[in-house]
């Protein structure tokens, strides 16, 4: 779950302009902090979950050329608020609407829902993410 977190912030990050006016155009380069997640399952009933505070310092930075950092943050076993820094690559096909992110070990590709200087929605792979042998929708929003 935390790769899959932390390629979606990637994601997030590099998104180029999913919807554009003539006085803003919407960059996905820059740094973007996780809102919320939300996962919609195939029985039909959903979940929100909000990052506690040791989660939200978490910063997802998309830059120019197609490198990213993540900077997660994340709650240890021990109850330390603990930093995991990582780096990797995206791709952005903006005809598309599908960003392309690589931390390390695979490449997840993530739809844009919208992106504006303010907010980026991703929508994730399908995924069995509540464990009933169904696939599953998985969206992060994330704001600068």
């Amino acid at each position: 779950m935390k790769k899959l977190i932390l390629a979606a912030l990637a994601a997030g990050f590099v998104l180029t302009g999913c919807k554009k006016d003539d006085d803003d155009v919407a960059s996905i380069v820059g740094a973007w902090k996780i809102n919320k997640y939300t996962y919609k399952y195939a029985n039909g009933t959903s979940d929100t979950e909000i990052p506690d505070a040791c989660e939200a310092k978490t910063t997802i930075t998309f830059k120019e050329g197609g490198t990213m950092i993540s900077d997660e943050y994340y709650t240890n076993g021990s109850g330390t608020c603990t930093l995991d820094n990582s780096s990797g690559s995206y791709t952005y096909n903006e005809n598309e609407q599908n960003l392309y992110v690589n931390l390390g070990d695979g490449t997840i590709n993530f739809k844009v829902i919208t992106i504006n200087n303010s907010e980026l929605v991703l929508a994730g792979e399908k995924d069995d993410y509540d464990s009933d042998g169904e696939d599953d929708d998985y969206t992060i929003y994330l704001k600068r």
